[in-house]
């Protein structure tokens, strides 16, 4: 929570308020991937695997009968490639934009660097390590702008992730309760590779600007 914390704060600090529009599309997304699951418990009750009762087909025939639509198989599957295409289109207005990002922020950082080298005098350049210069300028912005597509992926999973873990709470919570203990490991496990690899990552920014000194 904290690794996440720490990449939330830097890429605000790079992409302001955009990366809140980016927060609206991942939970619109998942709002209506959600309705659309929730449209498939009441497709399998119409379709003959018998009365499903839970909160959720009861709760969707309660919403149909409010407002006087008819509960049927046909209406159920309509509204469900309705939320699924509207799902859709937020997905790759979501992904567009990322993209956008992407290519801002790699443009924003090396215009600025490249400002600051200009204006910068040459006997203060000459006592720095330009290794580590024309890495960050050649390779570590470029991974900044990676790592941003990447913070943007795992933010969207963790929204869905959520939304799948909801569901079930609703319809069997003891069942959604084992399920989550039988997950605990895999993300104990997952939290130390995660530190292994944020220590590689450190290593191989620190030996590619020393290669970058040779050049």
């Amino acid at each position: 929570m904290k690794t996440f914390t720490i990449f939330f704060r830097l890429f605000y600090r790079l992409a302001g308020r955009k990366l809140f529009f980016l927060l609206s599309m991942m939970f619109a997304a998942a709002m209506f991937e959600g309705l659309g699951v929730t449209m498939l418990l009441p497709i399998l009750q119409k379709g003959g695997a018998g009365e499903l009762e839970n909160p959720v087909t009861d709760g969707i025939s309660a919403l149909f009968e409010a407002f006087n639509i008819e509960y049927s198989l046909v209406i159920l599957l309509l509204f469900l490639i309705l939320f699924f295409l509207i799902r859709s289109i937020f997905l790759i207005i979501h992904g567009a934009y990322v993209a956008k990002i992407q290519a801002d922020l790699l443009v924003k950082l090396r215009y600025e660097i490249v400002s600051k080298i200009f204006k910068a005098k040459y006997q203060y350049l000459l006592q720095k390590e330009t290794g580590y210069l024309n890495n960050a300028i050649t390779v570590e912005f470029q991974n900044v702008s990676f790592a941003f597509k990447m913070f943007a992926s795992v933010l969207i999973k963790t929204v869905f992730s959520a939304l799948y873990l909801i569901l079930p709470l609703m319809m069997n919570f003891m069942v959604a309760v084992l399920v989550g203990i039988m997950i605990l490991p895999v993300v104990l496990i997952m939290r130390r590779i995660n530190r292994r690899v944020i220590d590689y990552s450190v290593r191989t920014s620190s030996q590619s600007a020393g290669l970058q000194s040779f050049l």
